[in-house]
C-alpha cells in the first residue's frame, strides 16, 4: 500500500491501529505505511491514539513516529500537551517528543520550557524535552531557560543540561558580534568623509572593507 502511494486510503488504515485482533506486527507496518504515505490530514487522529490504553506502549511508539514522518506542524501543540501525561507510558512519550523535534514548528518552544521544571514528569522526557529545544533553535527561549538555572527546584542534572543548551546559544548569539565583525564596523566608521554614498553604488570600486563591511547587511550599520 505505501508502494503504491495512494493518499486517500490513509484515513481507512488509522482505525486498525486501535483493532486489537490484528496482529501486532501488522499494525506496526501500517502505522510506518501511514507515514509513508503523507497524507497529513490524519495527523489529528493519530495524536488522540497515543493515548489510547487498549493499544500496546510499542504501537504508540511508532504512531509517534509516524506524525513526525506526516510532517503536519499544526498537531505540535497537541503533542506538547502529552508530554506530561503520566498516564502515558515514559517511551511513549520520548517519542512523541522526538517527534515534535522533527517537526520543527518553533511556536511550541515556550511551551516546553515549563515542563522541565515539573517534577512530576520523567526525567527521561525532559532530557528529550531539551533535545527538542536544540532542534527547534528558537533562541526566544533562553530567557525562561535561563531562569531554570537558579531554580533549587529543578533536577541539577536538568539544569545541567539547561545550562549547556543557553551557553551554545549565547555563543552564536555572540558569533553574531564576532571581534573581527566589530573591528570591520569601526574602521569602517574611521573612513575618511570624502568617500561618499555613490562611491558604493558600483560593486567594481567598492572599497574591500566596505564590501566585507555590506556583506553583514544594512542593519549592522
Amino acid at each position: 500500500i505505501g508502494v503504491l502511494g495512494n493518499q486517500d486510503v490513509a484515513p481507512d488504515l488509522v482505525p486498525l491501529l486501535s483493532n486489537a485482533q490484528i496482529d501486532a506486527g501488522v499494525r506496526s507496518e501500517v502505522a510506518r505505511t501511514i507515514g509513508v504515505l503523507g497524507n497529513q490530514d490524519v495527523a489529528g487522529d493519530l495524536v488522540a491514539l497515543l493515548s489510547n490504553a487498549q493499544i500496546d506502549a510499542w504501537r504508540r511508539q511508532e504512531v509517534a513516529t509516524a506524525i513526525g514522518v506526516l510532517g503536519n506542524r499544526h498537531v505540535a501543540g497537541d503533542l506538547v500537551a502529552l508530554l506530561s501525561n503520566e498516564e502515558i507510558p515514559v517511551g511513549v512519550r520520548r517519542e512523541v517528543a522526538k517527534a515534535i523535534g522533527v517537526l520543527g514548528n518553533q511556536d511550541v518552544a515556550a511551551d516546553l520550557v515549563p515542563l522541565l521544571s515539573n517534577a512530576q514528569i520523567d526525567r527521561q522526557v525532559q532530557f528529550e524535552i531539551i533535545d527538542v529545544l536544540k532542534q527547534l533553535n528558537n533562541k526566544t527561549a533562553m530567557p525562561p531557560l535561563k531562569a531554570l538555572l537558579s531554580q533549587r527546584e529543578v533536577n541539577p542534572e536538568i539544569r545541567c543540561e539547561v545550562a549547556k543548551l543557553v551557553e551554545i546559544w549565547s555563543e552564536e548569539v555572540a558569533n553574531r558580534t564576532s571581534p573581527d565583525r566589530v573591528r570591520d564596523l569601526e574602521r569602517l566608521r574611521q573612513v575618511p568623509t570624502r568617500l561618499r554614498p555613490q562611491d558604493f553604488e558600483d560593486p567594481p570600486k567598492k572599497p574591500g572593507l566596505v564590501r566585507k563591511v555590506l556583506s553583514y547587511g544594512e542593519d549592522a550599520l
